[in-house]
């Protein structure tokens, strides 16, 4: 199952739900690279798996650069998450989200992100999130992408460094 407590350098910002109340606060240690806000390894680091969760494939360098400098500039990660939601490459390939059931939304989101169905506890607790205390797609794909199922199968963000204003894999 995806519960566990979410570190405070994660990508949610003021979502609550039953066994979480969660907040993102401006990160300390943010580093060079970006006028203005600036940003930190893990919010990189965050970017990228909401990248990889939401397209279902590792984030190419320059799309992976351009979502960086959004969040860099202030957008927030539920922004970002629905973006990805919303993009054409997400909807060729599963479909349109705002169409979709809870239901088969919490599968996509467990095949794409997890590589694998939703065991029976995980579902119902998706579909009582989404449904009775509102939890909108954005907010699951966010939860989903900094679940430690998926950042345990996230490798590739070891390899995540900074030259300059750039990140790379």
């Amino acid at each position: 199952m995806l519960m566990r407590p979410i570190p405070s350098e994660s990508i949610h910002e003021e979502i609550s739900l039953p066994s979480y109340s969660l907040s993102i606060a401006a990160p300390n240690g943010s580093v060079g690279g970006y006028p203005g806000v600036g940003i930190t390894r893990a919010e990189a680091t965050n970017v990228a798996l909401l990248y990889s969760a939401g397209l279902g494939r590792d984030p190419e360098v320059h799309g992976l650069n351009f979502w960086i400098d959004q969040r860099a500039n202030g957008m927030p990660f539920e922004v970002i998450a629905g973006a990805f939601l919303d993009s054409p490459e997400f909807t060729n390939r599963y479909g349109d989200d705002d169409l979709m059931s809870a239901q088969r939304f919490i599968t996509v989101m467990c095949e794409n992100v997890l590589g694998r169905l939703p065991d029976a506890a995980g579902f119902a607790y998706w579909e009582e999130a989404m449904a009775r205390q509102g939890l909108a797609r954005e907010q699951v794909l966010m939860f989903f992408a900094d679940s430690t199922e998926n950042r345990s199968q996230a490798a590739y963000v070891d390899t995540l460094y900074q030259v300059g204003d750039d990140w790379f894999l």
